[in-house]
């Protein structure tokens, strides 16, 4: 069971994947890793769950990070 999360915000997708993965493997199953393609959809993740760490892009549409 996870008991940390780590929330990856990031526009670009290809970027978004590289780190999901990079990340899901150096966690090896002790932290639920989650993503969103911008500022808004990670606000809605926010809202929805406790985030232990956000990694953030500064600039994105919309919202910046």
């Amino acid at each position: 069971m996870h008991t940390k999360s780590i929330l990856i915000v990031e526009d670009e997708a290809r970027t978004r994947v590289g780190l999901t993965n990079t990340l899901e493997k150096w966690a090896g199953g002790k932290f639920r890793i989650l993503d969103a393609a911008g500022g808004v959809e990670a606000i809605d993740v926010l809202q929805q769950q406790p985030v232990h760490l956000l990694i953030t892009d500064i600039r994105m549409p919309e919202i910046s990070g």
